[in-house]
């Protein structure tokens, strides 16, 4: 998907979610060839379907799988799970704390742009 083409899923599961979600691809049965084969003759016969199909597979994971935004969202679960408070963006030196408060010691944390 981060490669901008279309993806042909032969697969169900959250990857067949994703890309449901994107709109980035054909659906096809598991293990069917001739659904394979022609999803490959249809993605070749209309280069504005591969294309578009593409373009929205590289929006998705722009949007979704920037590493910015997926490290906010692994700290923002852990201190949801954890029960750690938040931390200030701007500070460089933090204290984390849980709710049975144990602390550890402070740490310098690199500033993050956050847009």
């Amino acid at each position: 998907m981060a490669m901008q083409r279309p993806i042909i899923m032969g697969v169900r599961g959250e990857a067949q979610r994703i890309v449901d979600e994107a709109g980035a691809g054909i659906n096809i049965t598991p293990d069917s060839g001739e659904e394979l084969a022609d999803a490959v003759e249809r993605l070749a016969d209309d280069p504005q379907l591969s294309e578009r199909l593409g373009r929205q597979a590289r929006d998705y994971v722009a949007e979704h799988f920037d590493r910015d935004r997926l490290a906010e969202r692994f700290l923002d679960l852990l201190h949801e799970v954890l029960g750690w408070e938040t931390l200030a963006p701007e500070s460089t030196q933090a204290t984390v704390q849980s709710e049975e408060g144990c602390e550890t010691p402070p740490r310098e944390i690199a500033p993050t742009s956050r847009g």
